[in-house]
């Protein structure tokens, strides 16, 4: 990471925000956090609708 930073000339400020937050480890935590991120919470519901 300490090097894409250099890379762009990232300020220090900016860097501790993107350090916050954790790292994706497992392939469960990944579509976790990308179901939440991008799948509405009615995705389930909406498919029974239809």
């Amino acid at each position: 990471m300490n090097s894409y930073f250099r890379w762009y000339h990232i300020d220090d400020d900016l860097c501790v925000e993107y350090s916050r937050e954790q790292p994706i480890t497992s392939w469960v935590d990944m579509t976790s956090h990308l179901r939440n991120k991008y799948v509405p919470r009615q995705y389930e519901s909406m498919l029974f609708l239809n």
